[in-house]
């Protein structure tokens, strides 16, 4: 489900949408991911 919500993302914020309005739409309701965000300092 990732690469399809990037690929939109990246569509709208090329059409100049804004950031922030894009990330409290497309982010919305959805759980994160189960291990939880890859950082360099998780590694």
């Amino acid at each position: 489900m990732h690469a399809p919500r990037h690929f939109y993302a990246s569509v709208l914020l090329d059409a100049g949408e804004n950031i922030k309005a894009l990330s409290n739409g497309l982010f919305e309701g959805t759980d994160p991911a189960p291990d939880g965000p890859e950082t360099a300092q998780g590694r």
